[in-house]
């Protein structure tokens, strides 16, 4: 646990047997390992986080007070719960084994992938928000998402059922599975593949709209749209 001052150093190595609390503004360059064996972990940093190798059974919180969160070419990212707030963008697109996102914002872009199925816990917001889902589902048990653009692909279903706030979305899932996104206000699809399965669209207070572009367009076996106007 960190507390006293900040730690300033070109890189930090930390590994514990329960858990890792490094929750101060912290002056470092990079990471070359975090692990725990159980517990979680927190790391604050003032700029850029940039993460190396990362396991750690329970809940993984970073913080970039001006910066962006990121990982290095080639590394994983393995945790149990996933929680992130970056002033720019969080970009862990790695080989990671991520179960559920906790809270996750940032001030540009947040994009995360996952080899596994991936659940939604917790508040996501940023302008645009990817999230990847290698062979299993992304489904939504909490929080809400908040983005100009959302892009979602999963080997599996995709279930965001509770009232979103998404202007833009797009959605690619295995053959002869579901998707689904709940929103409260308007909503407008760009692309969206399904194949030979269904499509559910649903707006609580407003209107479900198709961006018509050149080369996309809403492929799946059934349709249903829902939308209050």
């Amino acid at each position: 646990s960190q507390i006293g001052g900040p730690i300033t150093a070109g890189a930090i190595d930390a590994s514990a047997g329960t858990a890792i609390d490094l929750g101060r503004t912290n002056f470092i360059f990079g990471l070359t390992g975090l692990s725990t064996a159980s517990g979680d972990i927190t790391y604050r940093n003032r700029s850029n986080v940039m993460l190396d190798e990362v396991s750690v059974p329970g809940r993984l919180t970073l913080i970039s007070e001006t910066g962006s969160i990121t990982q290095a070419t080639d590394t994983s990212v393995s945790a149990g719960t996933l929680a992130a707030s970056a002033a720019d963008a969080v970009d862990l697109t790695g080989t990671n084994h991520i179960a559920n996102l906790g809270a996750l914002s940032a001030g540009n872009a947040i994009s995360v992938s996952t080899q596994d199925s991936l659940t939604l816990t917790g508040d996501i917001s940023a302008a645009s928000v990817a999230l990847t889902s290698g062979t299993g589902a992304i489904t939504q048990t909490g929080g809400t998402v908040t983005a100009s653009t959302l892009t979602l692909r999963a080997g599996s279903d995709i279930t965001l059922d509770l009232a979103n706030a998404v202007g833009v979305f797009n959605a690619w899932a295995g053959i002869g599975n579901t998707i689904t996104l709940r929103n409260a206000g308007d909503l407008v699809v760009k692309a969206i593949t399904a194949q030979n399965g269904v499509v559910n669209l649903i707006s609580n207070t407003g209107s479900v709209g198709q961006q018509v572009v050149p080369g996309y367009a809403i492929w799946t076996g059934k349709l249903n749209a829902n939308a209050a106007t």
